[in-house]
């Protein structure tokens, strides 16, 4: 049976192959039907605020009419003002998040210190990127369409050599700007992105851009991640020659130290690990 790979097992892996084979030698846990629909299922309070934030800024961009993006922009922004306002979510964004009345105790208010702290600067640094993408491509004002996670879901069973083998890539990508045969790949991050979030933070973006690349040959891509406290909001990836390539013909028993030796079960009898 061919394994499967997620951009979140190979960013944990560090890059290190011994770690990424265990990580995608593990088995899928068998869901139940209801967890099956619950996007929410095995997430922290924390993963649960950010994919909230994410929802909101993804509402706030999509599409390829400025005019309404602008409309959403500012509607956005009265809402996070009533949320200012009563401390409560209830009622604000059920049309963008759904209904989200269960939440409550820390997610509810870690939720709305991630809503009111980071959904418009994540916007304003998507919006730059996007000026800047336009400045660079000419022509193109006003002519990219960006797509929000549940329309690049295509890049879910992409095919790909990892360790000297093929295998399954499950994901999706926060947001796509696209332009003819131009793509750009962007990984929306909330919190502080300290030097080992960052590294995580590449190597994610790297798989995703990789696996655009192998669905989509002809484009010319480029990769970004986006985060309000990141210098102008946003960090270029480097996608040639990246991560992903080098692992591709890697022995598996080649090791890497660094921030993920202290999630490798391996890391108490590997000579190599950091801790």
């Amino acid at each position: 049976m061919m394994r499967y790979i997620t951009p979140s097992k190979f960013s944990k892996s560090g890059g290190c192959c011994k770690f990424l084979n265990h990580l995608c030698n593990k088995k899928r846990i068998n869901l139940s039907n209801s967890d099956r629909i619950n996007p929410n299922f095995g997430q922290n309070s924390s993963q649960r605020a950010g994919d909230i934030v994410h929802k909101i800024v993804q509402y706030a961009l999509e599409g390829d009419d400025i005019y309404q993006r602008k409309e959403r922009i500012k509607k956005i922004e009265n809402i996070i003002v009533k949320i200012k306002l009563d401390f409560e979510i209830n009622n604000h964004l059920d049309e963008i998040i759904g209904n989200e009345n269960h939440l409550d105790g820390v997610i509810h208010d870690l939720t709305i210190k991630k809503i009111i702290t980071e959904t418009l600067p994540l916007i304003n640094g998507a919006i730059k990127l996007l000026r800047k993408i336009e400045d660079m491509v000419p022509n193109s004002e006003n002519k990219w369409t960006v797509t929000s996670e549940g329309e690049t879901k295509g890049i879910n069973d992409t095919k790909i050599k990892i360790l000297g083998e093929e295998m399954t890539l499950h994901g999706s990508i926060d947001l796509v700007f696209e332009y003819k045969k131009f793509a750009v790949i962007c990984e929306l991050k909330t919190g502080t992105p300290e030097d080992y979030k960052i590294k995580k933070w590449e190597l994610q973006t790297q798989m995703m851009a990789k696996a655009w690349k192998i669905k989509h040959p002809n484009n010319k891509i480029l990769a970004y991640i986006i985060n309000s406290e990141l210098k102008n909001g946003r960090r270029e990836v480097e996608i040639k020659n990246s991560t992903v390539d080098e692992l591709q013909n890697k022995d598996i028993i080649e090791v890497i130290p660094g921030f993920h030796c202290r999630e490798c079960p391996e890391s108490h009898t590997c000579k190599f690990s950091e801790i």
